[in-house]
């Protein structure tokens, strides 16, 4: 018997969900990992500078990132909805360095019921893009409620990074430690990714950097 394909409403339920999760968003991802992963230089002055607890502009999470990070916000349409998309990120004066949490507020059409699918699409495509390799992954979660993925990957040029992606309350949040591989042991990494917390739910540290 030769093989019959799906009823209609599949196949446009099932491309509803690739397009936006799947092709969308994971632009917007990728697009901001490779920005980050473009140099490799020895000095670090992510150990020398002030760092601060601050709080993304939806009030609902907050972190600790050295002081003055830039604050960057863009919307782009799909169909019925917008995806917001809202960034806190410090650079290093040579771009060596970076620590960012990017927000991206996903529209109430897109599903995000197959969580774990999510978010192991977007690392590998984000790190794709990148032209990254992904050295080590594993499941997370937040404050025991919410899913994650930590992604660790490394490039040609010599950087070395450990992402985070949280689906929180149909945001995607990804926190972004981008360092030199000469610096992979920092202790500011682990500082900065387990300084992240989400409205009431305390952090796994807040340390006094």
């Amino acid at each position: 018997m030769q093989p019959t394909d799906p009823p209609r409403h599949e196949r446009v339920a099932k491309r509803r969900w690739v397009h936006p999760v799947g092709n969308l968003l994971l632009v917007i991802v990728a697009v901001a990992v490779l920005a980050t992963l473009v140099r490799s230089k020895t000095t670090f002055e992510a150990d020398r500078v002030e760092w601060r607890p601050v709080s993304m502009p939806d009030g609902q999470s907050s972190l600790w990132m050295p002081v003055n990070p830039k604050v960057s916000q863009r919307s782009v349409a799909d169909g019925p909805g917008t995806f917001e998309t809202t960034e806190l990120k410090w650079v290093s004066s040579n771009g060596a360095t970076v620590f960012g949490c990017i927000q991206n507020v996903i529209p109430a059409h897109v599903s995000l019921a197959r969580e774990n699918e999510i978010l192991s699409t977007i690392s590998q495509q984000a790190a794709s893009a990148a032209k990254t390799r992904i050295i080590a992954q594993e499941p997370i979660r937040l404050a025991k409620k919410w899913n994650g993925r930590e992604v660790r990957v490394e490039s040609d040029q010599g950087s070395y990074g450990v992402l985070r992606y949280y689906i929180i309350k149909h945001r995607i949040y990804q926190l972004q430690a981008i360092v030199p591989k000469s610096r992979n042991k920092s202790r500011l990494i682990d500082r900065f990714l387990n300084s992240f917390g989400y409205a009431s739910e305390a952090s796994e540290s807040t340390p006094p950097i």
